[in-house]
């Protein structure tokens, strides 16, 4: 019963290493004799073309897309231009929420600052309600 298994453990990994027969999908990497791997002079050429990700996929229209948030930035300066000292600087969405960096040049204190985050808030969730907004206001001088 030992040898079997000795023999049959040794069965398994001689057979193992003899059905490794190459696919056409990865021998496009070797020459026409298959010896050699390509160089890099056999490199085929790419041309170089600008990614346009908005007609990646033709037969979709993402137009309106959650990819596509310049219409969610413009609804968040035009909040930011009713207030002054305020601008935008950087806006994340993914999914539902949304990430807010607004800097102020206001000269504010902690408590000032916090309260006029959550007004801010406020007044851009009212603008975007599709988004769980997260607002964070920082001073930059």
């Amino acid at each position: 019963m030992k040898s079997f298994f000795v023999f049959a453990m040794v069965l398994l990994f001689v057979s193992g290493c003899g059905f490794n027969e190459p696919t056409q999908e990865g021998s496009f990497q070797q020459d026409e004799n298959g010896t050699k791997l390509m160089t890099n002079a056999n490199q085929p050429v790419r041309e170089k073309k600008d990614i346009d990700y908005s007609t990646q996929n033709p037969n979709v229209d993402i137009t309106n897309s959650p990819l596509n948030t310049r219409e969610d930035q413009q609804q968040i300066e035009q909040v930011l231009a009713m207030e002054k000292g305020y601008w935008l600087g950087s806006m994340w969405t993914n999914g539902k929420d949304a990430w807010v960096t607004v800097y102020t040049s206001n000269d504010l204190s902690k408590r000032d600052l916090k309260k006029q985050e959550q007004k801010l808030h406020d007044k851009m969730q009212a603008a975007l309600p599709r988004f769980d907004l997260r607002v964070k206001l920082k001073r930059k001088n």
